[in-house]
Order: C-alpha cells, then structure tokens, then sequence
C-alpha cells in the first residue's frame, strides 16, 4: 500500500503527480550505479586491448557490455511503462475519485480506447463497457456543444492538455449535467485520467455545497490580511474573499462590490478563464488573466492559481495570486 508522505504527493491530485514509489527511486539508482560499471567496464577494456591477443575477444567483450547496458535499459523503460497497468496506481486514482464524489472515473489512451475504469463507469455505461468502442467521444456525443467538446477533446489526445467538458449522462431514467476532465498522466505518455463530477447545483442538496460560515471566516481573514494581490473563488465561480490590493488593481474601494459576485463578471474575456477550469490543475502558473476595472480600465495581468480543498465536505476552491500587472 502506498504511503503517500512517502511519495511526496497530495493523494487528492494524483493524476496530476509523477507517482513514484520510494522502491523505484531504488530503482534510478542501481540503474545509475550499472551505467558507471559499464562505462568503466569499457574503458577498462579499451586499456586492456594490447593485453588481449585475440581481436575477436577484445570485440565481443565490448559488444557484450553495450548489449547487457542496452538490455537493461529496455528493461528499466518497460518498468516505467507498467505504472499505468500497476493495481497499486490504479487504486490511488479509483479511490480518490470515489471520496471526491465523481461519477465515474477511467484511465483511456490517446486512441480514446479505454483500459481500467471504476465500478461507476460500468453502472453509467452498462452498453458502452460492452462494446470496444472510442468511450470518451460516444460520451461526449451525449452534450449540448458537441463539436465544441470534440475539438477540446482532440486538442486534449494531440497536445496532452487537460480539458473540462460539460455533458449530459442518461442514469436511471434521468438526466445528469456533469463537467468531466481530461487530465494527462504525467507517464508513460500516451494514457490519460477521465472523470465526471455533477455540476454543483445537481449535487445532494444546497446544504452540501455551501461553503460553511466558519470556513468563509477563516479564509476571509486570511486573505484579507495579505499585502498582495490575492483572491478566492469557490466552484460555483463565485469571488469569497479577495484582498485589499486586488481591490485597488479593480479600482473598487467596498469589498462589498466584488464578494459573492461571477467572477466572470470582473474579466473581460471571460469565455477564457471560467474557473472551473482551474480546479482542473492543483497549481497552475503564469496564467495570463485580462480584467475590467470598476471605471472601464483594463488590467493585463499574470495569475499563479492553486487549487485547494477547504473543509471536511471537501469543497474546492481556487486562490488566485496576481504575481505580475
């Protein structure tokens, strides 16, 4: 079982860490160590060619040693490629899915043929994990912007970008809005995370997704306190605490003129930057992020966007750091 401190990664973004087991950094060391003995081995040998007589001996030593160094290095490679197939990776993606609250999740190559899936893909889909068929484009067919998502979803496979796409799964007789995610698995290359979550005002009840008012507190006073330009959207895209600073960078004096405002409202390319794309990425640098001041100005700005989670319901929400205007 893996332990996660030990890995170094957050187990709530696991698709988007290089999952390395602490027995595979072992791995990169012996894999060094016999690099520097072949190395060696061959200069040794080279030194040693007036000592041996026979050309042929002197020949097939250094081609045994090149060929043994060859071997090992396909054999470290394919190790690296069987993290995808790994039980042990696959559960770490499955279960942190589950505990998130997706629909369901699935691991699909850039062929779009899917390989391991959860036990909710197979209730969502009972007739598409039937048939071996390209699993993320029939799902996408099921949306209001089919083409739209089609291009999100070819620029996902050919660039290896994460992508957000809105759309609608038929379960029990009922019509499900769901935002699902592309994520690109760091390796090996070629694989690719899928998941689906409903959007927020189909979930459980308004009580669930509402921000508690402990919660607001805390992260209102922490932002507030900052000296740069820092502010907090929730998932529903909704600014919760913004600094005095970013308030300047907006032009307005009353932090009651922004909280609990779109902040698609603030930008002037907003079809850009909705940030639900950003809870895609656990952290997402030089983000570049255009707004409207509150006299009509605009503001070219550079944005770091980290995605945190913030209370036992396991909200997410996004921190936003101008760190260039």
């Amino acid at each position: 079982m893996v332990r996660y401190y030990e890995v170094g990664i957050d187990p709530r973004f696991i698709a988007e860490s290089d999952f390395v087991h602490r027995k595979r950094h072992g791995t990169v060391t012996r894999c060094i160590v016999y690099y520097l003995a072949g190395i060696f081995s061959l200069f040794a040998l080279y030194f040693m060619r007036d000592f041996i007589k026979n050309d042929l001996v002197y020949l097939g030593a250094s081609v045994g040693v090149l060929l043994l160094l060859m071997f090992y290095s396909i054999g470290y490679v394919q190790r690296n490629l069987d993290l995808v197939t790994s039980i042990e990776f696959q559960n770490a993606l499955f279960s942190s899915a589950f505990r998130e609250g997706k629909l369901f999740s699935m691991i699909v190559g850039n062929n779009d043929q899917m390989y391991y899936a959860d036990p909710g893909f197979y209730r969502m889909f009972p007739d598409l994990a039937k048939r071996n068929a390209q699993v993320v484009d029939e799902i996408v067919k099921n949306s209001e912007h089919v083409q739209e998502n089609l291009e999100k979803l070819n620029k996902a496979f050919v660039e290896r970008t994460t992508q957000a796409l809105d759309i609608f799964v038929e379960h029990d007789a009922q019509i499900i809005k769901a935002r699902m995610l592309i994520i690109p698995l760091p390796r090996p290359s070629g694989y690719f995370f899928v998941s689906a979550r409903k959007f927020w005002e189909q979930r459980a009840s308004d009580q669930y997704d509402a921000l508690s008012p402990e919660t607001l507190h805390v992260v209102n006073s922490l932002v507030g306190s900052m000296d740069d330009m820092t502010y907090v959207v929730n998932e529903q895209g909704t600014l919760v605490a913004a600094s005095s600073a970013f308030l300047d960078l907006l032009e307005h004096s009353n932090m009651n003129d922004v909280i609990h405002k779109p902040v698609l409202e603030l930008l002037d390319q907003p079809q850009d930057h909705h940030p639900m794309q950003f809870l895609a990425h656990n952290v997402h640098e030089g983000k570049h992020v255009v707004w409207r001041s509150k006299e009509g100005n605009i503001r070219h700005t550079k944005v770091m966007h980290k995605r945190f989670n913030s209370d036992k319901r396991n909200h997410a929400l996004i921190l936003g750091k101008v760190v260039m205007a």
